[in-house]
C-alpha cells in the first residue's frame, strides 16, 4: 500500500477515549482490532465480523477474543488455541535458556534438550496425572500407561530386548535377566542371594520343561504334587547324592566304583555283589521263638533268647500281624528281655564284636501295646541287659518309663560312667510302631533316630568298647502284665 494511503487512513481513524483502545479503517464494517481490560459485550455495534480483541486483564492473563457476530451486533468468543504451521526444521523453543526444542526434521518429530542427558519429560506431576496411550497400527494394538490401575499394559504388542539388553527387578537392581546371544541368563546382584519361585504355595501352576520333543518333558504337577519324568533320564555324577527323608534319612550315591545306600540304620554298600560291611539281620519269629537258654532246641531261635525276672518260654508268642509278642507274667517288676545268645560259638550276633570304634549301626522295629502305663521299655546297645540308666558305664540305648520325662523317649548315652538321658521330644503312644536307629560315626558320636527323625547326637563314646543289642519290657509300679511287639532288628559294622 502507498504511504499516502496509510496516512489518509490514519487521519480518518477514530480512537475513542474509553478504556477500549480500538483501530478503525473507514469503509470497513467497523473496528477490526482492539485491546483493553473489558471485552465488548454481546450486541455492541461497529465491530467488524472476525475482529480481534486482546484482553490484557492481569487477573486472567492475556486472552484473544474474536467477533463471531455481525457489525451491528457483536458476539466475541474467547479463543482456546490458535492453530499455526511450522515448516521442516522450524522449532518450538522452551525455557529461558532455549533448554528444549520441538520440531520436525523432515523425517521425524524430535524433542531435544540443549545439552545431552539434561532435564526430563514428564506426563503429569505425580499428583495430577492422565493416562497415556500409544497406538501401533490399529486401535486394538497399543501401549497404555494406566494411571487409575497404576499399570503398564501392552495390548497385542510385543516387547523386544536385543542381545545383552537387561531387564532388571528390585529397587536395588537385585535380579537381572538378559539374552547373551547364546543363553537366557538370570543373575542376582549378589551371589547366592534370593530365589526364583514359581507360585507362592497358595496360588500355583504346573511347570513343564520340554527336552527336544513334545513327548519328552519334566513336569512339576501341582494337582498331583509330584515331579514327573516322561521319557527323560535323571543323571547324577560320581559322589553326587540322592537324598530321602526330612533328615535326610537315606541317601544314594555312586562313589566311582560302588553304589552306596546309607539309610542310617540299614547301611548297605554294593560292590561287585559283596558288601564291604559285616551285617546281620534278624526277623522276629522267622527261625522260631527265643526261649530260655536252657530250653533251646531246634524248634527255637538259634540266634536269640529271652531272660528277665520271671521270664519263661510262654512269655513269647507269634504275632498274627508279623513278628513276636513279649508279655510279662503279671507281677510288679516282671521282665522279658531279648538278647543274642551269649554262649561261645553259638551266634555271630555275639561272636562278632560291635565296637564303638567300628561305625556300628543298629536298628529295630517295635510296636507298643494298648496299655503303656506302669511300664518300662528299652532297646539299644549296652554292656548288660538292665534298663537302669546308671548301671552300664558305656552304652547307647532308647528308654521309656511312663513316670519319667513326661512319658517321652529318652536317648541315653553313657561315656566312662557319665550318663546323659536326653529328652527326644517324642511322646510314646499306645499301639504305635517305632523304628529306632542308633548310628555310631567314625568319630564315635552316636546319632539317635526315631521314625526317621534325628533326636540326639551324643558326645564321642568310649573308644573300642564292645556293646550288645538288647530289647526289653518290664512292669513297673503295679502288678500288671505288659506287652511289647517286636518285628525285627538289624546290625552292621565296618570291617577292621
Amino acid at each position: 500500500m502507498g504511504a499516502h494511503k496509510l496516512a489518509s487512513w490514519l487521519e480518518q481513524s477514530n480512537l475513542p477515549a474509553d478504556t477500549n483502545k480500538m483501530f478503525y479503517i473507514p469503509g470497513a464494517s467497523g473496528y477490526f482490532l482492539g485491546y483493553g481490560t473489558t471485552v465488548p459485550s454481546d450486541g455492541t455495534a461497529n465491530w467488524s465480523p472476525g475482529a480481534l480483541f486482546l484482553d490484557y486483564d492481569a487477573s486472567a492473563g492475556q486472552q484473544w477474543w474474536v467477533n463471531e457476530g455481525t457489525a451491528t451486533s457483536s458476539a466475541f468468543k474467547r479463543q482456546e488455541a490458535v492453530p499455526f504451521d511450522l515448516d521442516d526444521d522450524e522449532n518450538i523453543i522452551f525455557g529461558t535458556g532455549d533448554d528444549f526444542t520441538l520440531g520436525f526434521d523432515g523425517t521425524q518429530l524430535e524433542f531435544l534438550p540443549a545439552t545431552d542427558d539434561t532435564g526430563a519429560v514428564h506426563f503429569g506431576d505425580g499428583t495430577t496425572d492422565a493416562d497415556v496411550k500409544v497406538f501401533l497400527g490399529a486401535s486394538t494394538k497399543y501401549v497404555l500407561f494406566d494411571v487409575g490401575n497404576v499399570l503398564l499394559t501392552l495390548e497385542d504388542v510385543d516387547l523386544r530386548l536385543g542381545d545383552n539388553d537387561i531387564l532388571q527387578f528390585g529397587d536395588g537392581a537385585d535380579v537381572a535377566i538378559k539374552w547373551n546371544a547364546s543363553n537366557l541368563v538370570v543373575t542376582p546382584a549378589t551371589d547366592d542371594t534370593g530365589a526364583i519361585h514359581f507360585g507362592d504355595g497358595t496360588t500355583d501352576m504346573d511347570v513343564k520343561f520340554f527336552l527336544g520333543d513334545a513327548a519328552d518333558f519334566v513336569l512339576f504337577d501341582v494337582g498331583e504334587k509330584h515331579v514327573q519324568f516322561d521319557d527323560v533320564d535323571l543323571r547324577l555324577g560320581d559322589n553326587d547324592v540322592l537324598e530321602f527323608g526330612d533328615g535326610p534319612d537315606v541317601s544314594f550315591s555312586f562313589n566311582a566304583s560302588s553304589l552306596v545306600m546309607d539309610p542310617l540304620g540299614n547301611f548297605v554298600r554294593i560292590h561287585d555283589g559283596l558288601s564291604d560291611r559285616f551285617e546281620l539281620s534278624w526277623v522276629a519269629g522267622q527261625h522260631g521263638l527265643p526261649v530260655l537258654n536252657a530250653d533251646i532246641a531246634l524248634l527255637y531261635d538259634q540266634d536269640f533268647e529271652i531272660l528277665g525276672t520271671n521270664a519263661t518260654a510262654d512269655d513269647v508268642t507269634y504275632n498274627a500281624e508279623g513278628g513276636i509278642t513279649f508279655e510279662t507274667d503279671g507281677a510288679d517288676g516282671d521282665e522279658v528281655i531279648l538278647l543274642p545268645h551269649l554262649d561261645a560259638n553259638q551266634t555271630p550276633w555275639t561272636q562278632v564284636t560291635w565296637g564303638t570304634d567300628q561305625e556300628v549301626i543298629w536298628s529295630c522295629h517295635i510296636k507298643t501295646d494298648a496299655s503303656i502305663g506302669n511300664c518300662i521299655i528299652w532297646a539299644g546297645l549296652k554292656l548288660t541287659n538292665t534298663e537302669v540308666t546308671g548301671t552300664d558305664a558305656d552304652q547307647a540305648f532308647f528308654r521309656y518309663e511312663n513316670g519319667v520325662n513326661s512319658g517321652k523317649w529318652q536317648a541315653v548315652s553313657s561315656i566312662g560312667g557319665a550318663d546323659d538321658a536326653h529328652d527326644s521330644g517324642v511322646t510314646v503312644a499306645i499301639n504305635t510302631a517305632y523304628h529306632l536307629v542308633i548310628a555310631i560315626a567314625s568319630d564315635r558320636t552316636a546319632k539317635f533316630y526315631i521314625n526317621g527323625a534325628l533326636v540326639e547326637t551324643s558326645a564321642a563314646l568310649t573308644d573300642a568298647t564292645d556293646l550288645i543289642p538288647y530289647i526289653g519290657v518290664a512292669a513297673d509300679g503295679a502288678a500288671e502284665a505288659k506287652k511289647l511287639h517286636v518285628r525285627g532288628q538289624k546290625i552292621s559294622r565296618a570291617f577292621a
